[in-house]
């Protein structure tokens, strides 16, 4: 039986959180300028998108606060969606204070939000950094898709420490850099707090990143549902992928991970560490232990799910000199943190002195070796020192300062050589391409993208679950449309915790779900309509309005049929996904009655001038409407009599449809104003 998590099932058949549709709700052109999509906002509230020029800057004039208050009601939302565009997308800047200070926010959100096609510059116009890119409170829902941010603000992206259980957070197709200023021990840092119930990050390029990528405490009671972190390329973190012991679904697969865990500071923190008070000076890259609650540990075996498979940890050759500077010089043993302990650790980690059991690494390692405890522990098929080979070298020019800067650190920080170089001395790894430091629009930067993660390593390309590149499947077009064809068988492989890779079906070779939902001119569901597709008869709309089906990818013409309404002919094209289409049907034109199971109505005179008399069958208590050609009801009265008359003196010349109906019958047809 496939596990899948309750709140997840509808999840995957939506493809993460669906972007709004912009032709169901009312989109707002903002022009771009101070203030200008604050403005907006608060005269046109949520609900709304709002849509942003592609190149332009919007600098904020304060902090936006996503809230049902702000809104005008509860359950409203926020959607901002930039333009497309081949080059600069459109930019959002943080604003400042009245005092003359960046805000520490750019979003502070109680309410759901969508960002759609932007870049978020976290610095504000005098080049000083804000604290976070979004905040995040109560139980809420959180998209960003297709957005760049540079840079990311000195300590979290997303700041989710007062987010309510429930709360989710979707990042998909988007690029973060340089988060923090990695100036102090606990800078940056990409996400924090712990009490969510969905994080899914999936396609995304992370480079120059803080502290921590997924922060929270230690032993709390569990609270995370469902991680998903998949297809990322994530270059120079400082710290560790995560350091909650509290997940209860936790899928990381497919990851390029370069230079993990290279914050110099980090020995100052080994003694506050599980790890060090077991006799290691090491702490692990992704957190995993026994849950405590209430002071009870967890009955074993644990049925938590943790699935850590088909990832590479790229060391660069700079960062391996520093564990081989301390062997050959006699210096306290240094390690570089691997991504998941197996029983044979890389020499490279170590300084080549070998590491021959579980029990002579650390506390994860003994952890992840019981297989009767953790069952469900998968962690297998993952690489160590594969070079990508990528194809813009200023990432090894990146490799050379990341070696320079933590080797010098240690020489002189903690070993205290005489002739280390003084830390003001040390090179910045930070990612910067072409100097924006913030500042007036003219200084916004000018390089885009601001990111090449192309590489060659033929090892690499196909290194996957699905046979296709590691990390952000951006960089390669032609094999993210075979993943995004395949993504729902992909993502029920993974769920299963399979070990062994999954073969990649052609396109055309995949049934992929559709479903028609069939209204009237009111949004009302229409029951028993037929759709005919290429000329074979589907099954009807159940009472839901609903026909769903399979079908292979490609373009289907249709002709939706119900009684009483007008036949609709179109056609719907299948692009390798879902796809949900509503339909809406108008009612007929001319019709006097129906079959002899619905109402039996006589009306006169017809043309009518002034009073409508409507007869027949005993109509006591029906409810009449006169609607337009397009549906639209403009008149409705209930009868109180059998028999009775309607005013139609307010009405112009013209034809209109009438609608009576009565309990479970109704009777629709056509009358004329004409004076």
């Amino acid at each position: 039986m496939r596990y899948t998590p309750p709140h997840l099932i509808g999840l995957l058949l939506v493809a993460c959180f669906s972007i709004p549709n912009l032709h169901a709700q009312d989109t707002i052109d903002v022009d771009p300028g101070l203030g200008t999509l604050q403005t907006a906002i608060n005269q046109y509230g949520g609900d709304v998108v709002y849509r942003l020029e592609a190149g332009a800057h919007y600098e904020l004039d304060g902090i936006i606060n996503v809230s049902s208050q702000a809104f005008g009601g509860s359950g409203k939302a926020l959607t901002i969606i930039g333009e497309e565009s081949d080059g600069m997308p459109a930019i959002i800047q943080v604003g400042r204070t009245s005092r003359g200070a960046p805000e520490k926010s750019m979003f502070n959100c109680s309410a759901n939000l969508t960002l759609r096609n932007l870049f978020l510059t976290g610095k504000d116009s005098e080049g000083t950094f804000c604290e976070n890119i979004i905040t995040m409170s109560a139980s809420i829902r959180v998209v960003v898709d297709k957005c760049v941010i540079d840079p990311a603000g000195t300590r979290r992206t997303f700041n989710g420490g007062a987010a309510a259980n429930g709360s989710s957070l979707c990042l998909t197709n988007s690029q973060i850099y340089r988060n923090g200023s990695m100036a102090t021990p606990n800078d940056g840092g990409w996400t924090a707090g712990m009490a969510w119930d969905t994080l899914w990050v999936e396609n995304n390029t992370m480079v120059s990143s803080g502290q921590d990528f997924i922060g929270g405490a230690f032993h709390r009671e569990p609270n995370n549902q469902f991680i998903w972190i998949n297809h990322n390329t994530i270059m120079w973190h400082d710290v560790w992928i995560k350091k909650s012991f509290n997940d209860q679904n936790f899928y990381f697969t497919n990851n390029l991970l370069h230079d993990q865990s290279i914050f110099p500071e980090l020995p100052r923190w080994y003694p506050f560490f599980p790890d060090f008070e077991q006799g290691n000076n090491l702490l692990c890259q992704t957190a995993i232990d026994t849950l405590e609650v209430g002071g009870v540990l967890e009955t074993l075996p644990s049925q938590r799910r943790m699935f850590w498979e088909y990832n590479l940890m790229y060391c660069s050759p700079e960062l391996q000199a520093l564990p081989r500077y301390a062997a050959d010089n006699g210096k306290e043993l240094t390690y570089l943190l691997p991504m998941l302990w197996d029983e044979d650790v890389p020499l490279s980690y170590t300084g080549g002195i070998e590491v021959v059991s579980p029990e002579d690494s650390c506390r994860e390692n003994r952890i992840l070796a019981d297989k009767v405890n953790w069952p469900h522990m998968k962690y297998k098929h993952n690489w160590y020192d594969l070079d990508p080979m990528y194809n813009d070298p200023m990432i090894y020019a990146i490799n050379d300062s990341v070696g320079e800067h933590i080797l010098g650190f240690y020489r002189g920080q903690f070993w205290n050589e005489p002739d280390a170089p003084a830390v003001e001395d040390l090179p910045s790894y930070n990612w910067d391409i072409d100097g924006y430091n913030g500042g007036k629009p003219v200084d916004l930067p000018f390089a885009w993208p601001r990111f090449d993660g192309t590489y060659t390593n033929p090892d690499l390309l196909t290194a996957s679950l699905e046979g296709l590149p590691l990390g952000d499947l951006n960089w390669f077009p032609e094999e993210q449309f075979q993943w995004l064809a395949n993504k729902g068988l992909i993502q029920a492989h993974i769920l299963d915790l399979n070990e062994d890779s999954y073969t990649l079906i052609h396109p055309d070779s995949i049934a992929y779900k559709v479903k028609f939902t069939v209204v009237d001119v009111d949004g009302k569901p229409i029951e028993g309509a037929l759709m005919i597709l290429n000329g074979d008869t589907l099954e009807t709309a159940n009472a839901s309005g609903e026909i769903a089906f399979e079908s292979l990818a490609g373009t289907y013409s249709y002709i939706i049929k119900a009684h009483a309404y007008e036949e609709i002919k179109g056609e719907f094209t299948i692009n390798y996904s879902s796809l949900f289409l509503t339909i809406s049907l108008r009612y007929a034109v001319g019709i006097e009655a129906f079959s002899s199971s619905d109402l039996k109505v006589k009306l006169f005179p017809n043309p009518v001038n002034d009073l409508l008399y409507i007869g027949g069958e005993d109509l006591a208590g029906a409810r009449i409407q006169i609607l337009n050609l397009l549906g639209s009801v403009l008149m409705e009265e209930h009868l109180m009599g059998g028999n009775g008359s309607l005013n139609m003196t307010g009405l112009n010349e013209g034809i209109y449809f009438i609608r009576i109906m009565k309990n479970d019958r109704q009777f629709l047809g056509r009358v004329a104003v004409q004076r």
